[in-house]
């Protein structure tokens, strides 16, 4: 797996809207065309160094284990809880993206608005379901269970790879998204944000569709070059009387951001367009909006991180969903409509929609805005103090750490140690019982065991924890040509992944410190304590991209733990690279680095 560290300016200077993503929904009274928005200007990119966390959980909303996350460039996965977890790496303000891959899932893209916090995302995966299969060479008519169609016509299909004509069967993978459903903030694929141009604007969804077109030996396809395929998507049956009579269309990119692509008309209740490739299509309106960031309390000013709001405007010609989660310190951030007044609900998370634990209306704003809300909350929801202290190894209270609470349904929640003390609220509609804690001596590098605490009227009292006993200390040492570089966990903006590829047996290692120059990603054939040769897969060393190692490149695991566990050992690897051609450079070094699968 080769992981491409990308610059924030690389990846891109579009803006997306962040932690709560924004969906206008469809009203249009005559049924007409809807004039297009002025849209608003994309600003410049603005790096951030932020930390993400999140749960992916399926379409029944179970956790899901072991999905690959990847965030600027790395690739974490999710534990038996559905949980990841990334440190502090160098997002976007404006643009950032979650991209979760999991076998018989279609490949989720999350899109958000980035702080110098730690940043929660809730991703719910969309099943890869075999909606049906034709010949390519005849061309064939695939009809979802709720009257969606898509038509292929005759030789229309390529290998995506090659873009060679494909002439056997091809398998059809679909799903429809329904805009309107209590779950769109976790299961919208990017965000309801899209670019045409230099203008971005805040869209207007009457549906979506996911689709993926594979050989029957799973070689992935795609429409030829200048074929087309005709679509009629299902407008929601609580849109059909407004929905305009022409609607333009979108289509998703690897980044998350919905580029326009045509336009689409209303055919009784759905819609007909041309697709001329394949992942996400989505047909809106877009409208101008303003960017809106707020801080989120509850009546005792304590911040609600990790926790769902939910916006719309409260007129009869508009109807505006917004949701997303807020971060470690209660922030959100929303693109909505101009000149509207909203109506704001707090949610313990997206599994609690319908029933708010607080509600008040905002606006109407004109300009970009800051808002802080105090949220009496009611009695729909359970709300939990967790709280307690830490002391270290030494039996002093912890300088600076971090209290890990785990709340089930609700997520992780991530709570600064200070002086020895924490304190964290949470929402909760599925009022558990406990909670777990695990906390951490971020100056010592210690962790301690993880502790059930009991909740007794809405406190849950851990008492003094010790943040001893297992190292968190991660580190890759090693030379390049005699030249020393170190990829250290004690800096902030290093970052590490260890697990073992389920397809074959190899070891991935990877490390990356921006700010010593220090990158390095190494493939080992062997998943045990011994000694194992370094392979060829994504070699990188530093600046070498296109390593190649050379005879006797071997890597010695001294310790091989299991999952959440520690990799140990050394390596030795002489090398060359295309850029310098036949000489021949060294690379020894030792490591521990956390296992994450």
């Amino acid at each position: 797996m080769k992981r491409t560290l990308l610059s924030v300016a690389a990846i891109s200077t579009l803006v997306i809207a962040g932690l709560l993503s924004c969906q206008k929904e469809l009203s249009n009274e005559s049924g007409g065309i809807v004039p297009p928005a002025a849209g608003t200007p994309i600003p410049a990119a603005t790096p951030v160094q932020g930390a993400v966390s999140g749960i992916v959980t399926d379409e029944n909303d179970a956790p899901v284990a072991n999905a690959a996350v990847t965030i600027a460039g790395t690739t974490y996965f999710t534990n038996s809880r559905g949980f990841f977890n990334s440190p502090s790496v160098t997002l976007d303000k404006y643009f950032s993206t979650v991209q979760v891959n999991k076998s018989g899932y279609f490949k989720a893209i999350r899109s958000f608005c980035a702080n110098a916090t730690r940043n929660y995302v809730a991703v719910k995966l969309i099943p890869k379901t075999l909606a049906g299969s034709f010949a390519s060479g005849t061309g064939g008519k695939i009809t979802l269970g709720n009257g969606t169609e898509i038509n292929f016509t005759a030789s229309s299909i390529a290998d995506k790879s090659s873009g060679a004509p494909f002439t056997g069967n091809v398998r059809v993978y679909s799903a429809y998204i329904d805009p309107t459903s209590g779950d769109i903030s976790a299961r919208v694929p990017g965000s309801f944000v899209g670019q045409d141009g230099s203008k971005m604007y805040a869209l207007a969804s009457a549906g979506m569709l996911a689709v993926e077109l594979e050989s029957d030996a799973g070689v992935p396809l795609q429409l030829a070059t200048g074929k087309s395929a005709a679509v009629k998507l299902l407008i929601p049956a609580s849109l059909q009387a407004s929905a305009p009579a022409t609607i333009d269309t979108w289509s998703l990119d690897d980044r998350g951001i919905w580029i326009k692509e045509a336009t689409a008309a209303k055919n009784g209740n759905y819609y007909d367009l041309q697709a001329s490739h394949f992942s996400y299509w989505n047909c809106d309106i877009p409208n101008s909006s303003i960017y809106l960031q707020l801080h989120v309390t509850n009546q005792d000013n304590a911040p609600l991180s990790n926790t769902f709001v939910d916006l719309r405007p409260t007129s009869n010609n508009l109807w505006t969903h917004c949701g997303g989660l807020t971060d470690s310190l209660g922030n959100g951030t929303a693109f909505v409509p101009a000149n509207e007044v909203l109506q704001l609900s707090v949610y313990a998370n997206y599994m609690c929609y319908g029933s708010p634990a607080y509600t008040q209306t905002i606006g109407p704003y004109s300009a970009n805005t800051n808002v802080n809300i105090v949220a009496t909350i009611n009695q729909t929801v359970q709300q939990v103090t967790v709280q307690g202290t830490a002391i270290n190894c030494s039996g002093t209270p912890v300088v600076s750490g971090t209290a890990v609470i785990y709340t089930g349904a609700n997520g992780v929640y991530h709570s600064t140690i200070t002086n020895g003390s924490f304190s964290q609220v949470i929402l909760t509609c599925s009022s558990p019982a406990a909670v777990d804690v695990t906390v951490t001596d971020n100056t010592n590098q210690q962790q301690g065991s993880t502790s059930t605490v009991n909740i007794i009227n809405g406190i849950a009292n851990a008492g003094q924890l010790t943040a001893c006993g297992t190292s968190i200390n991660q580190f890759i040492n090693y030379t390049v040509d005699g030249t020393n570089f170190s990829i250290s966990s004690v800096n902030a903006g290093a970052s590490f992944s260890a697990f073992v590829n389920p397809g074959a047996v190899k070891t991935i290692i990877y490390g990356y410190d921006q700010a010593n120059s220090a990158y390095l990603n190494l493939t080992i054939a062997g998943n045990a304590v011994g000694t194992f040769p370094v392979t060829n897969d994504s070699l990188t060393i530093n600046t070498y991209y296109a390593a190649t190692a050379q005879a006797g490149a071997t890597n010695t695991f001294t310790a091989f733990g299991p999952v959440g566990q520690y990799l140990e050992g050394n390596f030795n690897i002489p090398f060359t690279d295309v850029t310098t051609g036949p000489t021949v450079h060294s690379c020894a070094g030792t490591f521990r680095v956390k296992r994450l699968q």
